[in-house]
């Protein structure tokens, strides 16, 4: 959902999840990974290899495609390279959504696994917030999911304004925009 919406302000992309294979060398998901960014690369018209070793080549044709100015990503398990990430775009601005652990361990992801789900939840939840402590108070925003769903408008304009742009009344109607992520869907 937030992503959806920031993805839908018209300074913002936000367009899928995107895993950098550059720090899944050594995880069980790498190949699921490299996958998923060709496929990415392919969308942007952009090359694999060059991107995979350099993300920043893939944001600015995202940039460029989607005629914005910044790019937001999202992928949950990135989280466990966050610091390898910090390493590499040391300017970056850390949004942390966090949601309450019981709801995780409650999720359908969990339901069969509710012990599983809090300790995936606490394990991501304490690497994002290693990187936190390293960085600038203007450079990180902790955002909780039950406020984002309770109080969409006030939740999403102190995200798009930590983000440094004004908020647009017309981003929460997400549905009515079109997003990368539908439009590269196999078909």
């Amino acid at each position: 959902m937030l992503i959806r919406i920031l993805d839908s302000h018209s300074k913002i992309s936000a367009p899928c999840e995107i895993a950098f294979p550059k720090y899944f060398r050594r995880d069980w998901k790498r190949k699921t990974v490299n996958e998923k960014y060709k496929q990415i690369c392919d969308y942007y018209s952009a090359n694999f290899y060059l991107c995979k070793g350099n993300p920043q080549h893939l944001f600015q044709k995202i940039r460029r495609k989607e005629k914005k100015k910044s790019v937001v990503i999202k992928e949950p398990r990135q989280s466990l390279f966050l610091d390898k990430i910090y390493q590499d775009f040391a300017d970056f601005k850390l949004i942390h959504l966090v949601r309450d652990a019981r709801s995780v361990a409650m999720s359908p992801w969990f339901i069969n696994n509710p012990k599983r789900g809090l300790e995936i939840w606490y394990r991501y939840n304490k690497s994002v917030l290693e990187v936190a402590d390293n960085l600038k108070p203007s450079h990180k925003l902790i955002v909780r999911y039950e406020d984002l769903v309770e109080d969409t408008s006030t939740a999403i304009k102190k995200v798009v304004e930590f983000l440094g742009y004004a908020f647009e009344p017309k981003m929460l109607n997400y549905g009515k925009f079109k997003h990368a992520d539908d439009e590269m869907l196999p078909r």
